[in-house]
């Protein structure tokens, strides 16, 4: 995401965990995205868009054939630990 995806998030988590602004609520949002330098009508306007939504559903449904849990950075990696009776 041009190099602002990890400031952006953490930008988002410290505004919840520190401000209680509710992760995803359009202003932590908002000031995220400044905090990074973006433009937040364009960006939220774009996010809203149904090509943005329907990718958001393709990627939600292989990621969860893939076995992927919870938000976007956990893999469910329990096939690659041996099992009881290897």
């Amino acid at each position: 995401m041009e190099g602002w995806c990890q400031p952006f998030t953490e930008k988002v988590f410290e505004l919840h965990w520190t401000q209680d602004v509710l992760i995803g609520s359009e202003a932590n949002l908002r000031e995220a995205l400044l905090d990074v330098g973006r433009h937040p009508d364009e960006l939220l306007q774009q996010a809203q868009a149904q090509p943005v939504k329907d990718r958001l559903k393709e990627q939600t449904a292989r990621a969860k054939s893939l076995g992927v849990f919870g938000v976007n950075v956990g893999v469910n990696l329990t096939h690659l630990r041996p099992s009881a009776t290897e």
